[in-house]
């Protein structure tokens, strides 16, 4: 019953809390069989608006993570990924994902490496869409 339930029940995983982004991705990172039925991840470490009692983390670990699941292969259903940070990801994580994915971004005035295909301009938001 639980493999029949995990598509539906992980299809759209939203992340709203600095504490919640490290425990939840630590735990699919772990659990590839779950990781595999997310079809639209949100993630907001470092959110502004979460409560006070909620942990400020290095967003490092929360890319890392990410980077970790998409290499392992365990994000090809993926097809919409939010990022709501307080800094911009590293590079590695969008060229890992554009390709593939829907990917949306809400940061202020950001410069984006050549190297990682995004056009090197100011930006307000990346976002890039996924072809037919």
């Amino acid at each position: 019953m639980y493999a029949l339930l995990l598509p539906v029940l992980y299809s759209s995983v939203d992340l709203r809390t600095s504490k919640t982004c490290r425990v939840t991705l630590n735990n699919l990172v772990e659990r590839p069989a779950v990781t595999r039925c997310i079809r639209r991840l949100v993630v907001r470490p470092n959110h502004c608006s979460w409560p006070e009692d909620d942990e400020w983390i290095d967003e490092t670990s929360i890319v890392n993570a990410i980077v970790k699941m998409a290499n392992a292969g365990n994000l090809q259903a993926m097809n919409t990924f939010f990022w709501d940070g307080s800094e911009m990801p590293d590079d590695h994580l969008w060229s890992i994902l554009r390709t593939r994915h829907f990917i949306s971004s809400r940061l202020a005035w950001l410069s984006v490496d050549k190297r990682s295909g995004v056009p090197n301009y100011e930006l307000l938001a990346v976002m890039l869409v996924q072809s037919p």
